[in-house]
Order: structure tokens, then sequence, then C-alpha cells
């Protein structure tokens, strides 16, 4: 199955020793909680548990090579890069946990490249497809109810005057092709979609809420083999499975158990293949939600558009002077 690519940016790793260097200068921190102290360890270690919670896995598939060899590669030729684990996925199909958003950057540009010129061996080195698809979809933003009159280059004066980078500027068409009132921004990363959700798009005196892109949960399914995880285009069976009574050779249009109760191939219940019932649909989609909720930004869209205001404030509402009542 050809690897499914992902991106990233370059990045460069330090490593722990300007840290420890820095500790030694300033004295190691402590920290008080209502339990006790916490030392400087445990608190690197909270940091790393939650660096690792953040920062995507990458796949590295390799013609033959172990977990240990890999190991030894990136210790001798990276060595500023720390690894949290290597899990072995199938033969010569690895998954690598990275410390930081630096190591990973490096492996994901450097690690091919590295085996290719020590082991002669060709090598891919990717983010997840179903990982990679969050994190482009933590980039997009959309706003509802723009005029037609207001035209894309009026969104542009306003993102930029208001410092936001972004990519692209889409305005959705309906299924006549005419244009709605729905805008889709793409921005350079999350960051910048974040900010912009909770301050939403102020164009002179009119202002506009923005939303986050949804994320989709339904996990996908090969209508060849009718397993989740892949697309038939990528299906290594030999032979169609029919999606009502599971057996081989065969589509449901021409089935020819299509009297009977139909039989998952994948759970042996009475539903088809495609069933949203199934308990292995049910499990894909719950995997696929947490892995949502794990690296997709949690910012909910502001209906504020201005400040609140105290009323029993003689700032924000001063005594006005009394005059004198003329008779």
């Amino acid at each position: 199955m050809p690897p499914k690519r992902g991106g990233g940016n370059r990045g460069r790793r330090k490593g722990v020793h300007l840290q420890d260097n820095l500790n030694s200068r300033i004295g190691t921190p402590t920290i008080i909680t209502p339990q006790g102290p916490v030392d400087e360890v445990e608190q690197r270690k909270k940091t790393n548990m939650q660096s690792e919670f953040r920062i995507a896995p990458l796949i590295v598939e390799v013609q033959s090579l172990t977990k240990v060899k890999i190991s030894q590669l990136i210790k001798t030729h990276l060595p500023d890069v720390i690894v949290l684990n290597i899990q072995v996925n199938r033969p010569n199909t690895y998954t690598l946990y990275s410390n930081d958003v630096k190591s990973f950057n490096r492996l994901l540009n450097e690690l091919s490249s590295i085996i290719q010129i020590n082991e002669k061996q060709c090598s891919s080195v990717f983010i997840p497809r179903s990982i990679q698809r969050i994190m482009e979809n933590n980039k997009e933003a959309f706003i509802k109810r723009v005029d037609i009159e207001i035209m894309d280059d009026d969104i542009k004066r306003t993102l930029d005057e208001q410092g936001f980078k972004y990519e692209k500027i889409t305005r959705l068409l309906n299924k006549d092709k005419l244009p709605t009132k729905t805008i889709k921004i793409t921005f350079i990363d999350s960051t910048n979609r974040d900010l912009f959700v909770k301050l939403g798009m102020q164009i002179d005196s009119m202002h506009f809420i923005a939303e986050p892109a949804n994320h989709n949960n339904k996990p996908s399914q090969c209508y060849k083999c009718f397993k989740y995880g892949h697309i038939a285009k990528y299906c290594k069976a030999d032979s169609q499975i029919c999606s009502k009574c599971g057996e081989a050779n065969h589509t449901y249009d021409v089935c020819h158990n299509s009297s009977q109760h139909p039989i998952c191939c994948n759970c042996k219940g009475q539903h088809v293949a495609t069933s949203p019932d199934c308990p292995k649909y049910k499990e894909h989609q719950q995997k696929l939600q947490k892995t949502i909720e794990q690296y997709s930004s949690s910012t909910k869209p502001t209906n504020q558009t201005q400040p609140g205001y105290n009323w029993n404030s003689n700032e924000d509402f001063p005594i006005l002077k009394t005059t004198d009542r003329i008779e």
C-alpha cells in the first residue's frame, strides 16, 4: 500500500542539555502544590506527557530494518532528536513518537535520507492520513451570512490589517455554481485560525461570527473487502466481498443469498457490512473521535461583538449634570 504522506515544517532540536545549562545557572525551580512540592524532574515528565499527547506520531515504512536498527540510526545521526517510543505496526512498518516539535520535524524531513545513505534502502516517513486530515481542518474557518457585495479583496484587507496569516480565501458555491454567503478561510496554522474564531471578522461597521471547520468522525471503509481503515484503491484483498452475505467473489446486487438474513463480514451480525449499527463501525468511530479530540483545537466561536458594560459603574455611565428647570 503506497504511503499516505503528510507534511511538516523543518526545525532543529537543541536538546535538553541547553535546559540543563540554564537550570545550573538559575537554580532548580520548585512548584508548590496543595499536596506538597513537585521537583523539576516530575514537572519535566508532566511536560513530556503533554507533548506526547499533542504531537502527531510518524509512520516509517522501510524495506528490512528492525526497530533497534532505526533507534541506532537516530542516536548516531540525529543525536539531538528525542524519541519517546518506537512501536511495530506490521513487518517493516513502525510508529515513532517524538518528544517535541523540533524532533518531529527533523525525523519527518531527515530520517528517510539517513536510511537511504547509511542502509541503502528506500523508506517513507509520513504523518498518518487520519491525523493529517485533522491537522488540515485545524487551519480552516467558516464565516456565514457574508453579503455578496463584500468582495474577497475586502476580506483580504481586513485580515491583513489585523495581522492574520492565511493561505486561501474561498467563497463557496451552490449546486448551480453561484456564489453563496459562506466564506471559507484557510490559515497557515491553527494558532491564526483559533484566534480568528475567537475574534470574528470586523469589516467597517459589520461584524461576522467565525466558526471552526467540523471534523468528520466517519471511519473510512473499503468497498472491496469492507474492512475499515483503508479504501478500495489500496485494498490488498484477493477477491470482492459481498456486503450483504459476507461471502466472496460477488457483490450485493447479484447476491445469491438475498433471501436470507444479511451477515456482516466484520462482526458476523445480522446486518449489512455498511451498517452504522455494526459494533466494528462504532469501535472505529470511537477511535477516530478520540484522535480528533487529541489533535484538534478546542476553540468555540464567540457571539460577543462588543465589550460588556457595568450598568452601575459611574465610569461607564457617568451621572449627567442636572440643570435648573426654567419656569
